[in-house]
C-alpha cells in the first residue's frame, strides 16, 4: 500500500482524491495546505486525516501535488532528498527553475518524479504508437491560448511536453537540436521552433505559439508508405496508406474524451513498487 499525502487544495484536488480512493494500491494518509480552510473541508468530506504540520508530509511514500510548486518548494526539496516520490499534474504554469531544481534533486536521491503528461497516457497516442514503424519526418504544432500570466516560460513549459512526446515517437538518440524564436504579437517571445535531428536520420520540426483564443495541437508523422495525422484537440487520427500504388487508402477514427490521471497513478504505483524510473 502506497501511503499518499495530497499537498495543496487546487482545482483538481477533489478529482485526485476520488481516483486515489478507487485504486487498491493507494492509501491517502493525509492532506495539507498552507491555506487550511479548503484542505480541512476535504478532510471532513472524504474522511482524510488533516495534517496540521508540514513536517508530517515527510512520512508519506508519495506526494500528489495539486497546489503550486512555489508555495511548497522548500518542503518538496527536503522531501525528495529523503527519497520521497512526487507527482505534479501540470507544470506548464509552474516556475521552470524550481521544476528543474527538483528534478536534479530527484535524480541524485533516486526518487520517482513524474509530471502529468496527459497526451502520452491518452488512448489516441497509444493508438498512434501502434502505427509508427520507421518515422522519417515529424511535424508537431501547438497553438496555446494566452492568459494574463503568459510569459516566455509559459510557452517553454508547454514545449517540454511536446518534445517528450516527439522523442517517444522515435526512441533513438538525438544528434542535434536547434532552436529559434521571435516576437509576433505579444511583449515576449511568443513563437518558438525546435528542430531535432536523430542519429537514425529522422527529423522532427516542433513549433509552438501563444495565440489569443485558438487552441491547436497536431502531430503529423511521415514514414515509408504511410502518413499519420493526429489532432489532439479534435481527438482524431487520420492514416493515409500508400502501399498500394494504384489506390491510396485513407482512414479516420475519432476518440472520446477521457481522464488520464487514473492511468498515470496506476503507472506510478508500478514504478514505486518496482523501484523503476518512469518511462516518460
Amino acid at each position: 500500500m502506497i501511503k499518499t499525502t495530497i499537498l495543496g487544495s487546487g482545482q483538481s484536488t477533489v478529482e485526485h482524491i476520488k481516483i486515489l480512493n478507487s485504486l487498491p494500491n493507494y492509501e491517502i494518509s493525509g492532506i495539507f495546505d498552507k491555506d487550511s480552510s479548503d484542505a480541512k473541508s476535504y478532510s471532513e468530506q472524504y474522511r482524510i486525516p488533516y495534517l496540521d504540520d508540514p513536517e508530517k508530509i515527510f512520512s508519506a511514500d508519495f506526494i500528489d501535488l495539486t497546489g503550486n510548486v512555489s508555495t511548497y518548494y522548500t518542503d518538496l526539496s527536503t522531501y525528495i532528498k529523503k527519497s520521497g516520490n512526487l507527482y505534479i499534474e501540470d507544470f506548464a504554469k509552474q516556475d521552470i527553475n524550481q521544476i528543474e531544481s527538483l528534478y536534479k534533486i530527484a535524480e541524485e536521491s533516486k526518487s520517482i518524479y513524474l509530471f502529468g503528461k496527459k497526451d502520452q497516457f491518452s488512448t489516441i497516442f497509444a493508438e498512434t504508437q501502434k502505427e509508427i514503424k520507421n518515422p522519417r519526418i515529424i511535424h508537431y504544432y501547438r497553438e496555446i491560448i494566452s492568459n494574463v500570466d503568459s510569459t516566455s516560460d509559459y510557452i517553454y513549459n508547454h514545449l517540454a511536453y511536446d518534445i517528450d512526446l516527439v522523442i517517444n515517437c522515435v526512441l533513438t538518440d538525438i544528434k542535434r537540436v536547434s532552436v529559434s524564436g521571435c516576437i509576433l504579437k505579444l511583449n515576449f517571445i511568443d513563437f518558438i521552433n525546435i528542430r531535432i535531428e536523430f542519429v537514425n536520420g529522422t527529423i522532427a520540426d516542433i513549433s509552438a505559439r501563444v495565440s489569443g483564443n485558438n487552441e491547436e495541437q497536431k502531430l503529423i508523422i511521415y514514414q515509408p508508405s504511410k502518413s499519420i495525422e493526429v489532432d489532439f484537440v479534435k481527438r482524431n487520427i487520420q492514416i493515409d496508406n500508400f502501399e498500394n500504388t494504384e489506390k491510396e487508402v485513407s482512414t479516420k477514427k475519432n476518440y472520446k474524451k477521457e481522464t488520464f490521471i487514473k492511468k498515470q497513478f496506476q503507472y506510478l504505483a508500478n514504478c514505486i513498487s518496482t523501484s523503476s524510473d518512469p518511462y516518460i
